[in-house]
């Protein structure tokens, strides 16, 4: 059983905290902020997670950006490129990312309209140097300058077109037309102008080296012949001007290639007029000058803010979670204000929130957990973009964390990220790093763990490719040491580092186990040497483990596998199986010389299926699963498997497709592919529960009867593991004999119809070691002859008609 343990590192805080726990006071109440991650995610830009604990759960998820970074901007996306639709922010910046343009960070943005013209943003917009919305006079905006300053206020819009020296007022941009009026429609409100017949409107375009902008004259030209049937098309990076009454009579005047001037000018509060290039609207300030403001909306909901520094260097984005109990009740927006002071803001504003709060990374999709348990469309985000060129290249690692307190003997194998000389994140798991520290310290374990055998405070340092970086170490006395898992199962075959676990600042780490004394009830079961477990016969034990007044008991037990196929269950007794079924009847499983048989009458009806089930433990630590059926005449749609590990409360189904009719068909579920860790001792034993049949109703006859012949239900036991990421193959492959002996190997594969064949075998240097070509081979079970393998991992490549599948051999 597992003993109910988190094993986490201690993450570093937010640059202004002097620690990963501190108290910060949120709506008048202090909370504890407990910093969950923290780590770089871009040029300038660092991500940090929060678990604010006090009257209230909050997780809050953050975005720190250095405004000053020269490669990075802020741009803003509407979904879909339009005013009239919504889309996720994962999507958008997918969407919107290029080389040398990477959307790399951001949040969603402005509350929307659900009905009516759905998507359409409350408060206002501008994208990229276009104005899609006039701002409303009800809501702040965020606006970023082409220089990426940034600020927040009420924005007040004018709009004029001159043409000769005279100057006309633009009432409206991608709005209404009412009585008289000007109004510029861009491509932000579509393909067409959507306005109708009582008008005129004219295509315009730029005019040469002119860039759109806002608050600066932007040179245009008649782009084409003027109309008066409304719904004119808008050219892409054009725009058309459509009047109405008076503004209709000065549009007939115009003629192509003509010269215009327009200003779309936005004003700040303090009267300024800012290079802006891009705005997004919110419904309030919540933080000015870095006071609260006295805006509250005082319910507990999901938020979105945004906000930057008292100098503007720094950018702050903040979704808190909500409407999930347990974990984040959700904020009010006066509690956000605080959230975003404690962050380092001066300023910032509330965007939409519930459902639609959501931050995105690019190397991890949203970031946060939305209370609609999947991320929703919205109208539009804002995003931190690359500007840099595109680079593969690591030329900066850093750990997830530069501060880590461990406990005496605890071990560490420290989480690296790889960065481009530009700071953008390229690997988020970087291997080959290397480690050595102060010999105060402790040691290194291979070449990537750190053991904490020493004592005080030091620098661990880590290498790869000449480029360095360091993690400052904390080391404390162990507190609550205990095993981790209180019994396991071994196989005889792998070594099992045992689990101890102490306390550090309330997480739970691992401790080298050869700093214990380890004693064995029955040393005939299992032995344990410098802390690593491995059985020696068939049994159970106990081990006991001692260290000056702490010991504790694992619970044994040994199952050596003495055969490579072992069947997880024969059917001699069928009224132990549960049988479920639609539109079948007289069901009944018989074993039979080749295996076991499911025979039944099909009756009628919708969704056929047929379902055995039944709780069987899988004996020791299986290397994999293997399913072969023949579903004669019947017509398989698809197969569910239900299996659950022993660490889990619920049950995992795996769902196979594409299932021939009368003929032999394999599956194969490899551990190392259905766990994520299938070293995890805690998964075992794992329980098998049911096989359920999904039949295709139009290959059934009512009243006729079928049999679908289970021929193999076994667990195989690998002396070589072979890792195969194509699922095809893994069914096809075959390994033996197990354990290998003298070195001699031989692969077996089920080749489903004739082929040409040649297979090649390589070490991981690349050498050829042996090639076979076996030519025109009829379809059936081959030998690819390898030869003798020492212990080691290699590269086979089969080829078929000349197509190669690459399989990685494991001799152990």
């Amino acid at each position: 059983m597992k003993k109910i343990f988190t094993l986490l590192a201690i993450f570093a805080c937010l640059p202004i905290l002097l620690s990963a726990k501190g108290p910060a006071v949120i709506g008048g109440s202090t909370y504890t902020a407990d910093t969950l991650s923290h780590y770089k995610v871009g040029p300038g830009t660092y991500y940090t997670a929060i678990h604010f604990y006090g009257p209230k759960d909050m997780r809050a998820f953050y975005l720190e950006i250095d405004a000053t970074n020269p490669y990075l901007s802020f741009q803003s996306v509407l979904g879909r490129d339009s005013l009239v639709t919504c889309e996720g922010i994962t999507n958008m910046a997918a969407r919107k990312s290029k080389e040398g343009s990477r959307y790399f960070a951001g949040t969603n943005a402005d509350f929307f309209a659900t009905s009516g013209a759905i998507g359409t943003p409350v408060h206002g917009c501008a994208v990229e140097g276009q104005l899609a919305k006039v701002p409303v006079s009800s809501g702040p905006q965020t606006s970023f300058t082409t220089n990426d300053e940034c600020f927040i206020s009420f924005v007040t819009y004018a709009g004029e077109l001159t043409h000769n020296q005279t100057t006309y007022t633009i009432h409206n941009v991608n709005g209404s037309r009412s009585t008289d009026q000007l109004v510029l429609y861009n491509r932000y409100v579509g393909n067409y102008t959507h306005t109708n017949a009582y008008g005129y409107e004219i295509p315009v375009s730029l005019a040469d080296g002119e860039k759109w902008g806002l608050n600066k004259t932007v040179k245009l030209k008649v782009a084409g012949t003027g109309s008066a049937a409304g719904n004119m098309a808008i050219a892409e990076n054009g725009a058309v001007l459509s009047g109405h009454g008076t503004s209709a009579d000065f549009l007939q005047t115009l003629q192509p290639g003509d010269e215009l001037e327009i200003k779309i000018m936005l004003q700040l509060e303090d009267g300024s007029y800012p290079d802006i290039n891009c705005m997004v609207g919110g419904d309030r300030k919540i933080l000015e000058n870095g006071e609260v403001l006295e805006t509250d909306w005082a319910e507990l909901h999901p938020r979105t803010a945004i906000g930057y520094s008292a100098d503007r260097s720094k950018v702050y984005m903040l979704v808190v979670d909500g409407r999930q109990g347990g974990y984040s009740d959700g904020a009010t927006t006066k509690q956000m204000a605080d959230m975003m002071k404690f962050a380092g803001a001066a300023n910032a504003m509330n965007l939409d929130g519930g459902g639609s709060s959501g931050m995105y990374i690019e190397k991890y999709g949203q970031v946060n957990s939305p209370s609609d348990g999947h991320e929703r469309a919205v109208s539009n985000g804002i995003f931190v973009v690359s500007n840099a060129p595109d680079d593969n290249t690591v030329a900066e690692i850093l750990c997830t964390s530069a501060y880590y307190s461990l406990p005496k003997n605890g071990i560490f194998t420290p989480h690296f990220m790889g960065y481009n000389q530009y700071g953008y994140l390229i690997d988020t798991d970087l291997q080959g790093v290397t480690l050595r520290c102060d010999e105060s310290l402790g040691y290194i374990k291979g070449t990537d763990t750190f053991v904490a055998s020493g004592d005080g405070k030091g620098k661990l340092y880590a290498t790869y490719n000449g480029i360095e970086t360091s993690i400052d170490i904390v080391i404390n006395e162990p507190q609550g040491l205990t095993l981790r898992l209180d019994s396991v199962i071994n196989d005889g075959l792998y070594e099992y580092p045992i689990e101890v676990t102490a306390i550090v600042n309330g997480e739970s780490m691992l401790i080298s186990p050869d700093v214990f004394s380890w004693t064995v009830q029955d040393p005939t079961i299992c032995a344990v040497t410098e802390g690593l477990l491995k059985g020696i016969a068939n049994g159970k034990t106990d081990i006991y483990c001692r260290q000056d007044d702490f010991t504790d008991t694992l619970s044994v037990t040994v199952q050596i596998p003495d055969r490579r196929n072992r069947a997880i269950d024969d059917f001699s007794d069928a009224s132990s199986w549960d049988i479920t079924n639609s539109a079948l009847k007289d069901i009944s499983i018989v074993p039979t010389a080749q295996g076991t048989e499911l025979r039944y009458t099909f009756s009628s009806g919708r969704a056929p299926y047929l379902q055995i089930a039944k709780d069987i433990y899988l004996y020791s630590l299986p290397d994999s699963m293997r399913i072969t059926l023949n579903t004669g005449a019947t017509q398989v749609s698809k197969i569910a498997l239900s299996m659950k590990n022993n660490a889990s409360s619920t049950s995992t189904l795996t769902e196979f497709e594409n299932i021939p009719q009368n003929t032999d068909h394999v599956i194969s579920i490899p551990m190392n592919g259905y766990f994520e860790n299938y070293r995890d001792m805690s998964l075992y034993p794992v329980k098998f529960q049911s096989l359920k049949l999904f039949i295709l109703g139009s290959s059934q006859t009512a009243g006729n009867q079928y049999a679908i012949a289970l021929k193999e239900f076994s667990l195989i036991y690998d002396g070589i593991t072979v890792n195969v990421s194509n699922p095809e193959i893994a069914s096809l492959l075959r390994v033996y004999p197990n354990p290998v002996e003298a070195g001699e190997s031989q692969i077996h594969f089920v080749l489903p119809q004739n082929a040409d064949v040649n297979c090649e075998l390589y070490n991981l240097g690349g050498q050829l070691l042996n090639r076979v070509e076996m030519g025109q081979t009829p379809a059936g079970e081959i030998t690819l002859p390898i030869g003798n393998l020492a212990n080691g991992t290699y590269l086979l490549k089969i080829y078929r008609n000349g197509i190669a599948d690459s399989v990685k051999i494991i001799v152990k």
